[in-house]
C-alpha cells in the first residue's frame, strides 16, 4: 500500500499550558470571544502556501489553540468523528506530548451552525449526554471550543474544532 505524504506545517512554538493541563480554576478565562469563522481567516496564508506546495494531501498544526467562547446554535445531529479528522486529532496528540488529552477524549462531532455556516465540532465525551439533555436543537450555545488544526483531503479543507465545555444561552 502506498504510504500517502502528508505535509505538517507547525506555525508557532507550543505553548506550555494546554487546557487539559492546568490545575488552576481560571483556565476559562483564556478564552476570548471570538468566532470560528475568524480563526480560519486567521490561516487563510498558511492554506494558500500548503496548497502551493502539494497538491497530496496536507495537514496544518500550530502551537496556539485559540482558545474561544464562540456562540453557536445546536442542531441536535452528531456523527463519529470521520477518519481523516481522527488523523489529525493525532498529530495533534502527537505534538502536545504529555499536554495532550486522552486520546479517546474525542471520538463524536456534533453539528453546530456559526451564522448560516454548519461547522462539525469534535465533542469532549463526558459532555455528549449533557449537551442533549441541556440544549434543544435550534438553541444557542456559549461554546469554550480549542482549534486542533486543518486537514485537506482531495481539494477541500476540513477545519477541527473541540468544545471542552458549554454553557445554554
Amino acid at each position: 500500500m502506498k504510504q500517502l505524504c502528508v505535509t505538517a506545517v507547525l506555525c508557532s512554538v507550543l505553548v506550555s499550558n494546554s487546557t487539559w493541563a492546568q490545575n488552576n480554576d481560571n483556565h476559562w478565562d483564556e478564552y476570548q470571544p471570538r468566532t470560528l469563522a475568524s480563526i480560519i481567516r486567521m490561516h487563510d496564508q498558511d492554506i494558500h502556501d500548503l496548497d502551493l506546495q502539494s497538491e497530496k494531501k496536507a495537514m496544518l498544526l500550530t502551537g496556539d489553540n485559540f482558545p474561544s467562547r464562540t456562540v453557536l446554535v445546536y442542531t441536535g445531529k452528531s456523527r463519529p468523528l470521520l477518519a481523516d479528522k481522527q488523523k489529525l486529532l493525532s498529530a495533534w496528540r502527537l505534538m502536545l506530548k504529555s499536554e495532550a488529552p486522552p486520546e479517546d477524549e474525542f471520538k463524536t462531532e456534533v453539528l453546530f451552525r456559526e451564522g448560516k455556516k454548519p461547522h462539525w465540532v469534535a465533542v469532549q465525551n463526558v459532555l455528549l449526554q449533557d449537551l442533549p439533555r441541556e440544549v434543544k436543537p435550534g438553541q444557542a450555545v456559549t461554546g469554550y471550543i480549542v482549534w486542533i488544526g486543518a486537514i485537506r483531503t482531495r481539494k477541500d479543507w476540513r477545519w477541527l474544532f473541540a468544545l471542552n465545555d458549554f454553557a445554554a444561552n
